[in-house]
């Protein structure tokens, strides 16, 4: 792909807000996020913390999503972060608390779940593993995070930690240097009924997302920031994947819920 082309790419995901046809002009969902009402960190307070970026055919690079070292050899991320990707067309940065200047590692796989798919341009097993060509040397500031047990539950209310480097207002600019806040996990129940169904009759939201958040909005992972972390007790259990705009009152952020899909990871990844 063109150097054109891939930047037309990048320009239609990062742009693209999609809506719940059943409420045009009202509900804009998000794939993505960024770091609203958080703080400034370090990457050795966050030393799992990778950026991955597209790569334009080796002439520059650019911040599109986050992601997770989960062993020396495999990151994990959204779905839709990989989607229609090849080992080519991404590269991962770590290490660094500016992303761009992180360690640079080339991809020798990636692994889309197979039944990832996007409803209503909402995302569904929205998971992807990236296997890097050379592992990762473990030190401070590059560490693997720990991985959840299989269909354990996080109960309502635990504080839960996201970071990232997107953007820190709707549709800004990806920021340089790393930033994280703390969400409360909101019941599936509440998320469920927040959201609603789709247009097919089918509930947004399932068992296969966790939500966090304040119903009253002002802090919030959601553009540049999906498919990086959401943390409890240092264990990784959600994956930045949707919401509707970003921060916003009453609308919790959606992640992929790591724990439904930990077998999945074990057997393509062997951790």
């Amino acid at each position: 792909m063109s150097p054109i082309a891939v930047l037309m790419s990048l320009l239609a995901f990062s742009l693209a807000y999609p809506q719940h046809n059943g409420l045009l002009n009202q509900r804009k969902y998000d794939l993505g996020g960024r770091i609203v009402g958080g703080n400034a960190t370090t990457i050795e307070e966050f030393p799992y913390m990778v950026s991955v970026r597209e790569n334009y055919e080796g002439l520059f690079e650019s911040h599109i999503c986050g992601g997770s070292i989960i062993s020396e050899n495999f990151v994990v991320t959204a779905g839709h972060c990989c989607a229609d990707e090849d080992t080519a067309s991404l590269v991962v940065r770590v290490g660094s608390t500016k992303a761009k200047i992180g360690e640079k590692h080339e991809l020798s796989e990636i692994i889309l779940h197979p039944e990832y798919k996007q409803v209503d341009r909402v995302p569904y097993n929205d998971i992807c593993l990236l296997k890097v060509s050379k592992p990762f040397v473990y030190s401070d500031s590059i560490k693997a995070v720990a991985l959840p047990q299989a269909n354990s539950e996080v109960p309502e209310g635990t504080l839960a930690v996201t970071s990232g480097w997107g953007s820190t207002f709707y549709e800004g600019d990806v920021v340089q240097v790393l930033r994280e806040v703390a969400v409360p996990i909101v019941s599936q129940a509440a998320c469920v009924s927040e959201y609603g169904k789709n247009i097919h009759g089918d509930y947004m939201v399932n068992d296969t997302m966790i939500c966090a958040g304040y119903l009253q909005g002002g802090k919030d992972a959601c553009q540049g920031d999906s498919g990086g972390p959401l943390t409890v007790g240092g264990s990784l259990v959600g994956l930045v994947s949707w919401s509707v705009g970003c921060a916003e009152p009453k609308y919790a952020t959606v992640f992929t819920n790591v724990a439904r899909f930990r077998d999945w990871v074990k057997s393509e990844a062997g951790v």
